[in-house]
């Protein structure tokens, strides 16, 4: 290579060099002016947004100045309504003790109408009354009106026409006019008499006429009340609604104030809303960060998981407490049953006979009294079953009817010593088939089984069979069957049976 060659690659390389340095300076200004530009926007912005909300506190500021001078008005509105209110009421109230004051003077005077007629005869007298009440027809178109009428009533006694009357009154006049002429009174009717009835019957229409006004007058002055009544209420309507208008304002007012707006520059990912790059995107937006988020979703989690567990334990409880309850009175029904027998054993008697058969049984001697047993049980039965066989007809297969009324024992007694040497229970019965029949069944140390005395049916039957404890059951009834393997007691089924058994241990 020639020196030539290396100066050109020299100067090339330098120039490459200081190339490139323009270049990283050039993109390096190009950041800076990208920066300065974000920041220049931002600052625009900034002051965009302090103009808005300046703005919105002016208009705000302004509705909040119109909403209280309207308030004002509408306040100064109501208290002129309320002063003109309370001064038409006292008007009122004295117009209707006017009126009042009224009625009670024309109920004197037509008291008094008697006293200006005195030693009259009562048929004069009768007929001077139809003739003091007589009046002249007034028009309709007279009674609404308050002045007219007023000196209509005045004119009834000065006897004065007025030019500006109406011609209603005119003729009403007329009217009061033909009805004081002499020629309308009755043959037995003097002039002064005729004279004294046409004063008073004028000054009582001029007391109908003025009680007519104050009626009237009370009429209009409750009519005008009322009017300003409403009037007041429509006020107050509006007084409350421009009310809730200016509390709607100042809550705005005070949303701008508390609630300040702060811009940030965000990296893109982490902006969960649409942005279609306008301000009006964050209205509705709260910038916050993602940690706490997540540990938000861990805490609504957590909850959830307490909720159910409280729930389950909730359920479980009131399952607990149902079951207590069902137990309860489970067990209260137990005693109450047990109360039941325990008063069925106190109440029974145990004769001799069924002693002796018992103490014989325990002590494995025969039974010498069984036949006459079987007599008895044998005539009980025919007494028994006489009536109901005339009446109803006899069959092994037929159930009792109810109106065998029999009473029902089934007695228990355990480890009792009754005699010497000697335990005598009673076990619980179990009825399973009730016939029309008398059955007998004992449980002892010999075993002999008779059919109809174990099924109940008609006849007298006796079982005997042997036990393991040496218990004997004894059981009298008509139609009842004696169960001795089982300690619980059901219900037979017929309530006009005589059950009783007896069980027994030898000491």
């Amino acid at each position: 290579m020639t020196v030539i060659e290396c100066r050109v690659r020299l100067s090339l390389s330098r120039s490459q060099k200081s190339v490139r340095k323009f270049n990283s300076r050039l993109a390096d200004l190009y950041q800076n002016k990208l920066k300065v530009d974000s920041a220049i926007n931002e600052e625009l912005l900034k002051m965009l947004r302090a103009r808005q909300l300046c703005y919105k506190r002016a208009l705000l500021d302004k509705k909040e100045q119109n909403y209280m001078s309207m308030i004002g008005e509408k306040e100064g509105i109501i208290e002129n309504l309320q002063d003109d209110i309370q001064k038409l009421q006292k008007l009122s109230s004295e117009c209707r003790g006017a009126y009042e004051s009224q009625v009670n003077r024309d109920k004197s005077l037509e008291k008094n109408f008697k006293k200006d007629f005195p030693d009259m005869p009562a048929l004069v007298l009768e007929q001077l009354s139809k003739m003091y009440k007589k009046r002249p027809k007034i028009h309709q178109r007279i009674q609404t009106s308050v002045a007219l009428v007023s000196e209509l009533s005045r004119c009834s006694v000065s006897g004065e026409k007025p030019i500006f009357l109406l011609a209603e009154c005119l003729d009403y006049l007329k009217g009061l006019d033909n009805l004081d002429s002499f020629s309308n009174a009755s043959p037995n009717t003097s002039e002064e008499i005729w004279a004294i009835l046409c004063r008073v019957r004028r000054l009582k229409v001029e007391s109908e006429l003025k009680m007519k006004a104050l009626s009237l007058e009370v009429t209009e002055a409750d009519a005008t009340v009322n009017v300003f009544q409403k009037k007041m209420i429509k006020n107050k309507e509006m007084l409350t609604s421009l009310q809730g208008e200016l509390r709607v304002v100042r809550n705005e007012k005070l949303n701008l104030i508390h609630n300040l707006q702060i811009q940030l520059v965000m990296k893109q990912g982490l902006v969960e809303i649409s942005i279609q790059g306008s301000i009006s995107d964050f209205d509705d937006a709260i910038l916050i960060n993602r940690v706490c988020v997540d540990r938000m979703n861990e805490t609504i989690k957590k909850a959830g998981q307490r909720k159910l567990r409280t729930m389950h334990e909730t359920t479980n409880f009131r399952r607990g407490i149902l079951c207590k309850e069902w137990e309860h009175k489970k067990l209260r029904m137990e005693i109450e049953d047990l109360k039941e027998h325990l008063h069925t054993l106190e109440g029974i008697k145990v004769t001799k006979d069924i002693q002796m058969y018992l103490r014989r049984q325990a002590q494995g001697l025969p039974q010498d009294k069984t036949t006459s047993l079987e007599k008895e049980l044998q005539l009980l039965r025919e007494v028994r079953m006489k009536p109901y066989e005339k009446s109803h007809g006899s069959s092994p297969g037929m159930p009792l009817s109810n109106s065998m009324q029999l009473l029902s024992f089934a007695l228990s007694f355990s480890g009792v010593d009754v005699w010497s040497g000697l335990g005598v229970g009673v076990a619980r019965a179990k009825g399973v088939g009730v016939r029309s029949g008398l059955g007998v069944a004992v449980a002892g140390t010999k075993g002999v089984g008779v059919e109809s005395g174990r099924k109940g049916y008609k006849g007298v039957g006796i079982e005997v069979q042997g036990a393991r404890e040496q218990e004997m059951r004894f059981g009298i009834g008509r139609g009842a069957v004696l169960d001795g393997s089982s300690t619980e007691r059901e219900e037979p089924d017929a309530t006009d049976s005589v059950k009783v058994a007896l069980a027994g241990a030898s000491a």
